[in-house]
């Protein structure tokens, strides 16, 4: 036993001897040669923690988001590749945080003034050694990191609201945009919860980096921004990462199209609820309804059948396009009454926290499916235009009183759960497209007379 506890002793005293000898783990204080071991044991044990925090783990849970959340943008270039003159201080300032369209209009029309990201600051353009030819975007995200880390005008210590020494996501928003063309571009956006190589960087006031970032590059629009914060509120790609099919399309800000600068609609409903921006209406009897406008209205409707399921049920809301974000410079395909379909049963298989799950993967069963008015229900592959790739939503996809009433029977979409078992629910639409439709909703079998 004695052995066992010298050996147990000496491994850890090796493990420790290792991780603060490690080159990539840099901590900065008034003198950036600072060496691990004299942080302190409070600063080891904040690095270990970051270190066991991004091990493989389930999907995190999405939280409300009220409120402001603060901003920090990284500028950084490569050695290789000079940022475009005409991108600086001010270009990022109007994209971020100017009048409409930027990220932070976006997110106060979305959540209906009730989040948004505020300017904490933006730092740079740093110089970094590394090359746009090397494809080494966690290499330039570290050198960032760490230069941002070392300088003294920005007061990190400020933005840590609960007092533990680390700076999260959620106190603190972190984007990295490197240099580089389109036709240069190494890997396009990404999100990380962690910060490759490191175990966290340490600011020179004492804070603790932990790490979660998204990387862009320059010439990327306010939509790729605004879908990667998306990300860092816990949001899932609703696109199909093994682009078999288009998923939710641009029916979502977190679907396809922003990369290409075409969508910058709207979250769904079913985000908007997760966030905390929207108290659905769960429909208990069948009955008529006003389905106002999404753009203006915190509204969606919830059609479900408790015995078969909590997590499978029908979301309903009224995406007229009116001026919003859903009417921009690439208008949303269609208006209407939007049908989804959703299940968040889908299996979110443990993965490192890097990346997301991916939730839409699966054409024939999807979390959160358009319902299109023009198609088969996607229980099978290819049963729309999104599944097949043939197109990211068009002017068939929503409901309004030129379709037909949408229920177990309908043809071609009907309302049958994945497993194809029917239910009693009916969702029919008697208005036009309009900032507020008429809706019948039926969880009892009931039909609406006239049908």
């Amino acid at each position: 036993m004695k052995n066992i506890k010298v050996l147990f002793a000496v491994s850890v005293a090796m493990f420790l001897l290792i991780i603060s000898t490690m080159p990539s783990v840099v901590a900065y204080g008034n003198d950036s040669n600072t060496s691990f071991i004299n942080l302190g044991k409070s600063f080891l044990f904040r690095r270990l923690s970051l270190l066991f925090s991004n091990q493989i783990l389930p999907f995190p849970t999405i939280s409300k988001a009220l409120g402001e959340c603060p901003l920090l943008l990284l500028l950084v270039e490569f050695s290789d590749v000079s940022h475009y003159p005409e991108h600086d201080i001010e270009y990022f300032e109007q994209l971020l945080f100017g009048d409409t369209p930027s990220v932070s209009d976006y997110y106060q029309e979305v959540s209906y003034e009730k989040f948004t990201f505020t300017k904490a600051e933006i730092l740079g353009w740093y110089s970094s050694h590394h090359t746009l030819k090397e494809r080494s975007r966690d290499g330039i995200t570290r050198e960032a990191f760490r230069k941002a880390a070392r300088d003294k005008s920005f007061p990190f210590a400020s933005y840590d609201q609960n007092g533990d020494g680390i700076l999260t996501a959620n106190e603190l928003a972190i984007l990295v945009c490197t240099s580089g063309v389109s036709s240069e571009k190494p890997q396009g956006a990404y999100h990380n919860w962690r910060l490759w190589g490191t175990l966290g960087v340490k600011t020179w006031d004492g804070m603790i980096l932990s790490g979660e970032h998204s990387v862009l590059q320059e010439w990327q629009t306010w939509m790729v921004f605004a879908h990667e914060l998306g990300h860092s509120l816990q949001l899932p790609d609703l696109y199909d990462y093994t682009r078999q099919s288009q998923g939710l399309g641009v029916y979502s800000l977190m679907g396809n199209g922003n990369l290409d600068g075409i969508n910058g609609h709207h979250f769904t409903a079913w985000e908007k609820i997760k966030l905390g921006w929207i108290e659905p209406t769960i429909v208990t009897e069948d009955g008529w309804h006003v389905v106002h406008d999404s753009e203006t209205h915190p509204e969606a409707f919830i059609l479900q059948d408790p015995s078969h399921s909590s997590d499978e049920y029908f979301l309903v809301e009224n995406r007229f396009r009116g001026t919003s974000y859903d009417n921009g410079m690439f208008p949303l395909p269609d208006e209407g009454i939007a049908i989804y379909h959703i299940d968040e049963s889908i299996p979110c298989p443990l993965r490192p926290r890097t990346w997301f799950p991916g939730v839409n993967d699966v054409e024939c069963h999807k979390m959160i499916d358009i319902e299109c008015a023009d198609s088969f229900s996607s229980h099978f592959k290819d049963a729309d235009d999104l599944d097949a790739n043939k197109n990211q939503g068009d002017e068939f996809d929503f409901w309004d009183n030129s379709t037909y009433g949408f229920h177990s029977n309908s043809i071609p979409c009907n309302s049958r759960w994945y497993d194809g078992g029917e239910n009693n629910i009916g969702i029919y639409v008697y208005s036009a497209p309009a900032r507020n439709m008429t809706v019948y909703f039926s969880v009892n079998g009931t039909v609406p007379g006239g049908l």
